[in-house]
């Protein structure tokens, strides 16, 4: 419902969501192509594409048209659905972690509103992979946890890459999330145990990955192995070429989420200035805060959780601060020699989807344990009450007894 209210508040009546790389949610030219391995077939022009991957968005014109609307009632139900799936994503693997139904609600209202989409919204591709990437650790963390999932949920959990594909980095953290990083969460929160589990799942799932994506990922191949397609050439390759996308990627901007290239040009970001202000940049690190106090705050079992999620947030903080410092020498060593580490050339908005969902859960763990030593001290409050009623007793008896009469 949050979600739902939060995009309706970006539409006017009869107008489209078109800026920065966004254009309008017209796709009258592709539809004839969609299932094309070639795009603009008739005239002979243009390259090997996977149009394919937007099946979703000419479905749901398909269906605002036969109800007699247009594309600006599909773009509005687009980012609608995608926005709500980031909620219910970051609520469902936060489920995995937590018992507390409050702390699960703030976990998934702050996946929609939260600085990391405030400063890259109505860009698709980041919310499609909060929610693409949240779902998956929901799964994984239940499989690990030894509670039965069917083999075809993981192909299921894997369809929304094929519009993550139109950005292969974006591509890349999902898949590598989806097989190393699930792994090695369920290895911090559960144990060997559940990483064995989780394993033998994948096993089992990947033919089901295969089999339920097969209708993209292969035009997705053809498309950068057919020729006429994108190529990664020494600009793309060289992280130096690409600083200037990190220039804001300072520690501080990322825990709080504000960290953007664009947070100091007002015509891309005009609401930046304004809470910039002394009177709102405080609230932008409660943020950091509550997460920092998490580990403190939470249920005696679930501390080791906290610890865990905290450290794997510190991990993915300094990955996505990029060149900039502190051990900008380290980043560079990763840009020069980690395998495909080079296609992160502006990290935040790459590795931000991941700290989103570790944040939730820490801010649900905070919840969680403060909502118990409330409701503790509640408890013990009548008893203290109790207790102090003899005493309290005895001296009204001795007042009484000194007391002069009248």
């Amino acid at each position: 419902m949050i979600s739902t209210v939060v995009v309706s508040s970006w539409f006017r009546a009869g107008t489209f969501i078109s800026t920065g790389d966004m254009g309008s949610f017209i796709r009258r030219g592709w539809a004839p192509e969609m299932a094309w391995s070639w795009n603009h077939q008739v005239s002979g022009a243009g390259s090997a594409a996977h149009t394919i991957g937007r099946a979703f968005e000419f479905f749901l014109i398909d269906i605002t048209s036969a109800l007699g609307f247009d594309e600006t009632v599909a773009q509005w139900l687009f980012y609608t659905i995608i926005y709500g799936a980031v909620g219910v994503g970051v609520a469902y693997a936060t489920a995995a972690v937590v018992r507390n139904n409050l702390a699960v609600v703030v976990a998934g209202t702050f996946g929609v509103l939260n600085g990391f989409f405030l400063t890259r919204l109505p860009n698709p591709l980041n919310i499609i992979s909060v929610a693409t990437v949240a779902l998956m650790t929901g799964v994984a963390l239940r499989v690990a946890q030894g509670k039965r999932i069917p083999a075809p949920v993981a192909g299921l959990v894997f369809l929304p890459t094929s519009f993550l594909a139109f950005n292969p980095p974006m591509f890349v953290v999902a898949a590598a999330w989806a097989t190393g990083g699930t792994l090695l969460l369920a290895a911090l929160l559960v144990g060997r145990k559940g990483v064995w589990r989780l394993i033998k799942w994948q096993f089992w799932g990947a033919p089901w990955v295969v089999l339920l994506n097969a209708w993209w990922i292969v035009p997705f191949i053809q498309a950068y192995t057919g020729g006429g397609g994108a190529e990664a050439n020494a600009s793309f390759t060289d992280p130096t070429n690409w600083s200037w996308s990190q220039v804001n990627n300072q520690v501080p901007n990322i825990i709080t989420m504000v960290a953007n290239w664009a947070w100091y040009k007002p015509q891309y970001l005009p609401f930046a200035a304004g809470l910039d202000s002394p009177w709102w940049i405080w609230v932008r690190y409660l943020l950091p805060m509550l997460v920092l106090l998490a580990p403190v705050v939470a249920l005696r079992r679930r501390r080791r959780t906290a610890f865990m999620v905290l450290g794997l947030s510190g991990v993915f903080v300094f990955l996505a601060k990029g060149l900039m410092p502190p051990l900008t020498s380290v980043n560079m060593w990763l840009y020069l020699n980690a395998p495909g580490f080079w296609l992160f050339r502006e990290p935040m908005s790459k590795l931000g989807q991941v700290l989103v969902i570790m944040f939730g859960i820490l801010l649900a763990l905070f919840v969680e344990g403060l909502v118990a030593k409330v409701d503790l001290a509640r408890a013990r409050a009548p008893l203290t009450r109790m207790t102090s009623l003899p005493a309290e007793s005895r001296y009204r008896c001795r007042d009484r007894r000194r007391s002069p009469a009248v």
